[in-house]
């Protein structure tokens, strides 16, 4: 016989906890119960689970202080984590009882496909926490109810496979709590047609962003939100007068730094933002938008992401009149959609050219609307100055400020021009690497006509 005892004291010897401790423990545990099922005598001590220290050891171990986990749930996540990764540490469930030669039904196993793949359930988990004891058993099923804390949180699902018996309901990870406890919490959800989103972020930092005092006013007052919001929300006093969360339209043309104040002010905070793809998130298939929404905004809630929704324009517009079923369903999409952003407790960001093409049920739950219009002169002198500083030596005929005035363009259009440039300079030998008033008017020509202008010059 295993000597339980000392398996568990070695587990925790000099307090160094790892992930593979709990393992080592489930394992020990489900030992312990098989051999007092099987009634041996000189059982010893009931395996008591490793004792978490500090925080910082494992995001599994974080989350169960953050969450205050009680015993029984941490046995259901062990379970979960151990059989949707190193499954070997269940192994002693293929016990056999000799006299009918099946499995114990204690255990709680689903047996599944050839291989034989142990599914542990909430029976499997209540066998742990209670041995045989199934008058206790019947008073912890609600641990099994979908408005259970770990199924709310989305921290376990519920599989598709219908059973009768709600003891032996699987117990099954949330692929991204799995991902999250395997690579961490910093981990990046990538994009897919199951998740219509994918992380933004920028090297450039505000110093490299230029806007008008419009903008700027309405971006502190954003900033404000992002400093102090919390505190409103947990003050009892405001708490009532104060909604869940911040919603924010950024309007304006393409190329304005939409995108980037988005990602900057991520940075800044300490935020994820996650940019919602559009493209992928309206689908033909009725219901399908919404379902791709919701597991969005619940994985955001969990996580505390800056949503970030990119030609809004294209989802949030106005409702028309119904004259067809396809009409109904992109009005219901639309009313799915405030009712999820009305009831977020996180940031959300939309951005838009066409602000008057927003419906305005959605413009009436923005706390801020904040412009992002073409550049003025002054602004884009200042850019151009940005770009070109310490790169290539700049000719005495390059005018920055006429260049400015001549030419009504957006940061993102001066940012491909300034790109150009660069290329067709290092391509030109280097004693004629120098930035002129000709390489620069025709590096904006070629942006211009990219995008359809005929006459190049604003002045002429």
């Amino acid at each position: 016989m295993v000597n339980i005892k000392n398996k568990v004291n070695n587990i925790t010897i000099n307090n160094q906890l790892t992930i593979l401790s709990e393992f080592y423990w489930i394992e020990t545990l489900i030992r312990y119960r098989i051999q007092e099922l099987c009634q041996v005598e000189n059982l010893g001590d009931f395996p008591q689970a490793p004792v978490i220290h500090t925080r910082g050891v494992h995001p599994y171990f974080d989350f169960l202080l953050e969450e205050k986990v009680d015993l029984l749930e941490r046995i259901s996540l062990s379970l979960s984590l151990i059989s949707q990764t190193f499954p070997k540490f269940l192994d002693a469930f293929y016990t056999y009882n000799q006299i009918i030669n099946q499995p114990f039904k204690e255990f709680g196993i689903h047996f599944k496909g050839e291989l034989k793949i142990l599914i542990p359930t909430w029976q499997t988990a209540f066998f742990l926490y209670l041995g045989t004891n199934i008058e206790e058993q019947l008073r912890l099923i609600y641990y099994n109810h979908s408005d259970h804390r770990l199924y709310r949180t989305k921290v376990l699902i519920r599989t598709d496979e219908s059973q009768e018996n709600p003891f032996l309901t699987p117990l099954q990870l949330h692929k991204d709590k799995l991902n999250e406890w395997i690579y961490g919490k910093n981990h990046r959800n990538l994009a897919s047609h199951n998740f219509a989103a994918h992380e933004i972020s920028s090297k450039l930092n505000w110093e490299d962003l230029f806007m008008t005092k419009e903008t700027e006013v309405g971006l502190q007052q954003l900033k404000q939100w992002f400093k102090h919001g919390k505190k409103l929300q947990n003050n009892p006093k405001f708490s009532k007068n104060i909604t869940a969360g911040v919603r924010v339209l950024f309007y304006g043309p393409s190329g304005t730094g939409k995108t980037l104040t988005a990602s900057l002010l991520g940075k800044e905070f300490n935020l994820p933002v996650y940019r919602v793809d559009l493209s992928q998130m309206v689908s033909k298939w009725i219901g399908e938008t919404e379902k791709n929404l919701a597991n969005i905004f619940d994985l955001a809630e969990q996580k505390n992401w800056i949503l970030f929704f990119d030609e809004a324009d294209a989802l949030f517009s106005n409702r028309g009149v119904v004259k067809s079923s396809n009409d109904r369903r992109s009005n219901q999409e639309i009313s799915y959609l405030l009712q999820r952003v009305e009831n977020y407790d996180g940031s959300i960001i939309m951005a838009t050219n066409l602000k008057d093409n927003i419906d305005d049920a959605f413009i009436r739950r923005f706390q801020l609307m904040i412009h992002f219009p073409m550049p003025n002169t002054k602004i884009r002198t200042q850019l151009w100055n940005h770009l070109l500083t310490n790169t290539f030596p700049i000719h005495s005929n390059v005018e920055l400020t006429q260049i400015a005035a001549d030419y009504e363009l957006t940061g993102g259009n001066m940012k491909n021009i300034f790109r150009t440039l660069m290329l067709d300079l290092y391509d030109t030998k280097v004693d004629e690497q120098i930035i002129t008033e000709k390489k620069l008017r025709q590096a904006i020509k070629q942006e211009l006509v990219k995008n359809g202008y005929v006459s190049v010059a604003k002045r002429y």
